[in-house]
């Protein structure tokens, strides 16, 4: 089957793309102009995320001591009070033997 089509095809005039080509141009500039804008915030908050990171990483690491050291003191009050019970147990046996001595003690 053949079709006749006896339309006619109107292309724009040269002013006409002239302005749609400077048209697109000034689009093109202004995307330009913001994926410059974008990728400088980008940078900068890259930076931000970075400066976030190293000082998260310090605390971390300060957390950490802090913990090493709470553990060495734990440690020291535990050694503490296993010397302060034998020392209580040594006290009340010496009580002991003086409660069941003869010896009289007078309050001064």
């Amino acid at each position: 089957m053949i079709v006749n089509c006896k339309e006619t095809l109107v292309l724009p005039s040269t002013t006409q793309w002239n302005g749609m080509v400077s048209r697109l141009d000034i689009v093109a500039e202004k995307l330009d102009s913001l994926h410059k804008g974008v990728n400088t915030r980008l940078d900068t908050t890259t930076t931000r995320l970075d400066t976030m990171t190293t000082r998260l990483d310090n605390i971390t690491t300060g957390f950490d001591s802090m913990e090493a050291k709470l553990n060495t003191v734990n440690t020291q009050l535990k050694t503490i009070i296993s010397q302060l019970t034998e020392t209580n147990a040594r006290l009340a046996g010496v009580g002991q033997r003086l409660a069941n001595s003869d010896i009289k003690f007078e309050a001064l």
